[in-house]
């Protein structure tokens, strides 16, 4: 019975380490592998732990080993692996007349008798006169320390390559939760919610739950968290966050301004539509998005000319989201919009009517969530051969005229003298080439060209 009893203990050395330490894959969702038991915040082998034998929390006494899955001492005090070797006896580290596991006995080992593994081998490593480690590592055979093996063990006890000795226990610091990377680390010391913590090559990692997403050491659900939405660190405003999205309190807009700003003639009265349009939120610092790539140089650097002039008088500052050479790029821009607070698109003179629908398509989704959160939309429009800039939010469903035409340069008259588009601006003044008005049913008709009829400068609010 003892012979049979050495062999269940050398087949579980290799997986004692597993048994002292958890799971050796433990990333498996957040449950243990098949063949484990979690106990706390580790994974065990129910089979073979000492501290966990047959179930959690059960454990054996300092003289006793854990052999499919119960406790028992009847092992003459031989380490795991050792055997009788013959009536000398002894453990593979204490050394034997025969230093082979269950050597004369009924291991199932094919017996190589007296003088080690291969007799035709001189001084093989696992057997010879005088004792030896029992290890096929090539070296001299010498007696080694007793591994530590709970408490109680030898006050000289030793662990194997990669272990940590932890409470007289062996354990591998690289993947055992209670201690990883050094005794006592304890990865779930302060369980977080929704995620548990994993040992891995020594270092605590976070696996978060289903819906959940790692944010530095907590699990966070981007779609709904107002301080973390849609990334990590991105504060709503309002506090109110849906679907990854921040929703404002306020009302979102949409300001299309039938100016290009690039004549040179252009009046003071038209620079202040622009800027209360671009400045149009009542913050000190505005997140801004412009998009220029289809424009023209000269109405570029206006609109730069003006924001640089709010600057410079008011104090409030214009902080772009993309680079202000280039602006956004157009596959960029539904991203970069989750960032901003106001998205000015210049006069797109140089692009076809295609392109312009085209992007109104690919934008559309991301324009209509950017002002249904309360985001300002300010589209300049004017110049080129094309049918407008405008068709970007008609696209989107955001700017539906039923017309657009250019206008000569005229007096243009404000209408809606309350806005805060209109803000400063006077009640009359020239509209320069490259100006155009729509014919519109939606909307607050800020500036129109009375003689045609039609809106100049349309404020649409939501």
């Amino acid at each position: 019975m003892k012979q049979s009893l050495f062999t269940a203990l050398y087949a579980s050395l290799a997986l004692f380490t597993v048994a002292q330490t958890g799971c050796g894959s433990p990333l498996v969702g957040l449950e243990c592998e098949d063949g484990y038991n979690q106990c706390g915040s580790g994974c065990f082998d129910p089979d073979n732990d000492r501290n966990h034998c047959g179930g959690c929390d059960i454990a054996c006494a300092a003289d006793e080993m854990c052999v499919s899955g119960g406790c028992t001492d009847e092992f003459d005090g031989a380490t795991p692996g050792g055997g009788d070797g013959g009536d000398d006896g002894g453990s593979d580290r204490d050394g034997g007349d025969g230093g082979r596991p269950g050597d004369g006995g009924d291991s199932g080992f094919p017996d190589p008798g007296e003088g080690g593994m291969d007799a035709n081998i001189e001084g093989g490593t696992d057997g010879g006169d005088g004792g030896g480690t029992g290890d096929d590592s090539g070296f001299p055979d010498v007696p080694l320390p007793p591994l530590c093996m709970g408490p109680g063990s030898p006050a000289n006890c030793v662990c194997e390559l990669g272990e940590l000795i932890c409470m007289e226990s062996c354990v591998n610091g690289n993947t055992d939760n209670l201690n990883c990377g050094a005794c006592g680390n304890d990865c779930n010391a302060v369980p977080p919610a929704m995620g548990q913590f994993f040992c891995i090559d020594g270092t605590c990692v976070l696996n978060c739950g289903n819906g959940y997403s790692v944010c530095g050491d907590r699990c966070l659900d981007l779609m709904n968290d107002p301080q973390n939405c849609g990334m990590c660190g991105n504060e709503c405003e309002s506090g109110l966050c849906e679907d990854g999205m921040c929703l404002d309190a306020t009302e979102g807009h949409v300001i299309v301004i039938g100016h290009d700003l690039g004549s040179p003639t252009n009046t003071t009265a038209v620079r202040r539509v622009a800027e209360n349009a671009m400045f149009l939120p009542p913050k000190a610092t505005i997140r801004g998005l412009i998009y220029k790539a289809g424009s023209r140089p000269g109405p570029q650097l206006a609109v730069e000319n003006v924001i640089d002039t709010v600057s410079l008088s008011t104090g409030r500052s214009f902080d772009r989201v993309a680079p202000r050479i280039t602006g956004a790029a157009a596959a960029d821009v539904p991203l970069l919009l989750a960032r901003s607070d106001v998205f000015v698109i210049i006069a797109q003179a140089e692009l076809t009517d295609d392109a312009l629908r085209g992007l109104g398509d690919d934008w559309s989704r991301a324009l209509r969530s950017f002002a249904a959160r309360g985001g300002v939309i300010v589209l300049f429009d004017g110049g080129g051969t094309n049918g407008g800039t405008h068709q970007i939010l008609e696209q989107a469903g955001l700017f539906l005229p039923s017309s657009r035409a250019p206008l000569t340069p005229r007096t243009v008259y404000v209408e809606a003298p309350g806005d805060a588009v209109a803000s400063l601006v006077p009640s009359r003044y020239q509209a320069q080439d490259e100006t155009v008005g729509y014919s519109v049913s939606d909307g607050t008709v800020v500036i129109s060209d009375r003689l045609t009829g039609r809106a100049v400068v349309v404020h649409i609010a939501r």
